[in-house]
């Protein structure tokens, strides 16, 4: 055999034993190191975990930062829990102690997650019960509890729960305790007239409304569609927390579920306002305790046809009270700027998330009236309001309407000797009853007139004549009542009238309303501008002299009462009002608001002054107790602005529209509810509210009459006259 066949042999027995020596060296390590791997296995997100990482797993670092880092607050008790002990950065002597012991468990880098339970259900843990209600009542009176669970509300943060219509008729909400299952609660509610959802704690009762088939305006029946989702919120929210409740939701595989966006948008919110409450705690010394769960709902429905079509969203503060511990006058002044604050929070915040137009609390509120002249005592009540408030030559005219069908008009005209009905056709099967029954005098079945001698009379009559017209299908005994008066020849500016004026969208959205609360010797005013946080009232009242002679006009309001007796605040004086209806130019002037420092008798500085120069009439379109309607316009320009003037003989008119119709000129109280603090008790003039002041664009110059034209900004929408009311 050759010699390099014997050496290349020797070289692979050499190789075929060095290799098994190295498999069975790594086969020895890898059985070595299994009981203790390098590194430890990867969790899911766990908030008390992640802090005792962040802490070195180091017991007194741990308990230094719990006696250091977080606030004792004055309760007792399990409350927030643990975790929004840490989530709110303090908590009660209870919480802090429970949560240091779940952070010196989690010492332990084999540890998932620490056992929380023997903090939340101890004998001191707040506890909520949550019942699933049904009303089978016409009254919705008595509520009959379908389902119910009690769970600690500690246990119920850190996720959402649910109210979801799985099929029609069946209402289901699902809880999302900590450490267990979902808790659902069932129900089918058919032959219901309502059904709601409600949290009992400490004696109170917060009741959630899911429908009422009673409903005027606002959900009557659960929609396949429709969903609620909540939370329970006993801590503040913090950046943090936001992010990792959004990661959270992704590592549970539910950032695509139908209860994803609900959570978040309601984070979103807490998010927003907590960051501002802040501010608050820092400026006034004090902290918000959160000892009480905040119990928030983030809706999605189908909206009803009273407010439009499509589907809707809307942010509910169902319970949203804040305790505050410091000294007694500030904590009480700190939950009165909150709560102030946080109606004006709600909406701006959904403006941004939305991106659309939405509705104020202060407008679903005058939607849902409790007025609704939708029942006989009702339309009795209105329309005796109505004739009440006719003098001789007015008249008012009536119409029922049932859903989008209209029923016939009635009118009533006062006069020398009474109040004179007249009709189109009536039911003669109806009229005929009414007689045998000694119902009211109508005219007959075909229609025609009748007198009355007095307004009782006239209404019953009224209410008879909707009811028997012959309309198809007849009026129902729920038809709603509409109104409008003609008057002959008397000035709309009349006690108890009220006008309402809107513009602006979101955050830019301006709400001013005035009332007429006299005539007589001068002009009284009560009057609310709402145009940021908080709205602001106050009365005024115009002097006789300045309505018939002034030249002068004060746009400019502070909350309180005032006089103001060498100008004009509305209207313009009829001296001004009668130069421009002949055609001839007037002087006019525009004061402004004072500056800081002044004294309220300094008089008030000139803004603008010129002359008022007449350039025709036209008309403009409003709404006018929820008509639209066209009232008559004087023309005029002011410093190269055209400015428009309502045709009013009978009164002087407030200069209330541009040539475009769109509102050329805003009130702004005492400097606005977006300069001033005003209208909280122990305000001073000039004194800087708790949030950040609006700029005016750089190089944006103030323009007389405030025509809201600088550039980047909003021109007002809309001014609508409101009802007048008797």
């Amino acid at each position: 055999m050759p010699a390099s066949t014997g050496k290349r042999r020797s070289i692979i027995i050499v190789s075929v034993i060095v290799g098994a020596g190295l498999v069975a060296l790594l086969i020895w390590l890898l059985l070595r190191g299994c009981g203790a791997p390098a590194t430890p296995p990867s969790f899911r997100f766990d908030y008390i975990r992640v802090k005792a990482e962040e802490l070195g797993r180091d017991p007194d670092r741990i308990k230094a930062f719990v006696a250091d880092e977080l606030r004792a607050l004055d309760y007792r008790g399990q409350r927030k829990g643990p975790l929004g002990c840490l989530w709110d950065g303090g908590g009660s002597a209870e919480e802090k102690e429970a949560l240091q012991q779940a952070l010196l468990a989690c010492t332990d880098p084999q540890l998932e997650s620490p056992d929380l339970s023997s903090a939340l259900n101890s004998s001191d843990a707040l506890k909520v019960e949550v019942q699933l209600r049904v009303y089978r009542d016409a009254g919705q009176l008595k509520p009959e509890t379908a389902a119910a669970t009690t769970q600690p509300v500690a246990a119920l943060l850190g996720d959402v729960h649910s109210v979801e219509f799985p099929a029609e008729n069946r209402v289901r909400v699902t809880l999302r305790p900590f450490g267990a299952g979902p808790v659902l609660l069932e129900v089918d509610a058919a032959g219901a007239t309502g059904v709601g959802v409600a949290f009992l704690f400490e004696g109170r009762v917060v009741e959630r409304e899911l429908w009422c088939a009673a409903n005027r305006v606002g959900l009557r029946h659960g929609r396949v569609t429709d969903r609620h989702d909540f939370a329970l919120l006993p801590a503040r929210v913090g950046k943090l927390v936001r992010e990792k409740e959004e990661l959270r939701l992704k590592e549970a595989g539910r950032d695509q579920a139908p209860e994803a966006r609900g959570y978040l948008a309601l984070l979103d919110y807490c998010l927003f306002v907590d960051e501002i409450l802040a501010g608050i705690e820092k400026d006034l010394s004090v902290r918000a305790q959160f000892d009480q769960p905040r119990i928030l709902f983030w809706s999605r429905f189908q909206l009803p046809r009273e407010l439009g079509q499509g589907i809707s969203e809307a942010l509910d503060l169902r319970w949203n009270h804040v305790r505050f511990t410091g000294e007694p006058a500030a904590a009480l002044q700190a939950a009165e700027i909150r709560n102030f604050n946080e109606a004006g929070f709600e909406q701006q915040f959904l403006a941004r998330f939305l991106k659309r137009p939405v509705q104020s609390t202060f407008q679903v509120f005058s939607s849902i009236r409790e007025d609704y002249p939708d029942s006989f005592d009702r339309r009795l009540a209105l329309a005796l309001a109505a004739l009440a408030d006719l003098e001789e030559g007015d008249a008012a005219f009536f119409r029922g309407r049932a859903g989008e069908t209209p029923g016939t008009e009635v009118s009533v005209r006062r006069t020398p000797e009474g109040f004179s009905l007249r009709c189109g056709a009536l039911n003669p099967e109806l009229v005929a009853g009414l007689a045998a029954a000694d119902g009211p005098r109508l005219p007959d079945a075909a229609g025609g007139e009748a007198t009355y001698p007095g307004a009782p009379e006239a209404a019953a009559a009224l209410e008879a004549a909707l009811a028997a017209s012959a309309t198809s299908p007849a009026l129902p005994q729920d038809f709603v009542l509409e109104t409008r008066i003609e008057r002959a020849g008397r000035s709309i500016v009349t006690p108890g009238a009220r006008f309402e004026f809107r513009w602006g969208a979101g955050e830019d959205q301006t709400e001013q309303r005035i009332e007429v609360a006299s005539v007589t010797a001068g002009l009284r005013l009560k009057w609310m501008v709402h145009a940021g946080l908080r709205p602001v009232r106050g009365e005024r009242a115009v002097g006789a002299e300045a309505l018939e002679e002034s030249a002068a006009h004060n746009p400019w309001y502070r909350p309180g009462e005032a006089a103001v007796q060498s100008a004009t605040s509305f209207v313009v004086s009829r001296r001004v009002f009668t130069e421009l209806k002949a055609g001839r130019s007037a002087p006019f002037q525009l004061q402004g608001r004072y500056p800081a420092g002044a004294e309220e008798d300094d008089p008030r500085p000139v803004e603008w002054s010129g002359e008022l120069q007449p350039v025709g009439s036209g008309e403009v379109e409003v709404s006018v107790n929820n008509r639209r309607e066209k009232l008559a316009v004087l023309y005029a320009e002011a410093d190269g602005r055209r400015i428009a003037l309502l045709d009013d003989a009978r009164f002087p008119r407030r200069h209330g529209r541009r040539a475009d119709g769109r509102a050329h000129h805003r009130h702004r109280p005492g400097g606005g509810p977006r300069r001033r603090a005003g209208g909280r008790r122990g305000a001073q003039p000039g004194r800087r509210p708790l949030r950040k002041r609006r700029r005016r664009p750089p190089g944006a110059a103030s323009r007389p009459f405030r025509l809201r034209e600088a550039e980047g900004r909003r021109q007002p929408a809309r001014r609508a006259p409101g009802r007048a009311r008797a």
